[in-house]
């Protein structure tokens, strides 16, 4: 079997453009946790004359960003 050969020095190789013509790389966003940067705003009605989360009563942990774990939630693997 292949897996016997790990680490050993066969003598054989693939390079692009020779063996291998192309490499595709297919993501799915819904597998990926994304973090969302919220950056201050100007705004004239606002207090201090900026808008930013970091002031809203329901962000708890006062920060300027924004996390998505929606695919671990579905998948189970965190709590909601």
């Amino acid at each position: 079997m292949l897996v016997d050969y790990i680490g050993t020095d066969l003598g054989w190789s693939f390079e692009y453009g020779i063996d291998l013509k192309n490499i595709k790389r297919k993501v799915i966003s819904d597998s990926l946790t994304t973090k969302v940067l919220v950056l201050p705003n100007d705004n004239t009605f606002a207090k201090n004359g900026f808008c930013t989360i970091a002031r809203s009563n329901l962000n708890y942990t006062k920060e300027n960003f924004v996390l998505d774990f929606g695919y671990y939630i579905n998948q189970g693997l965190l709590n909601e």
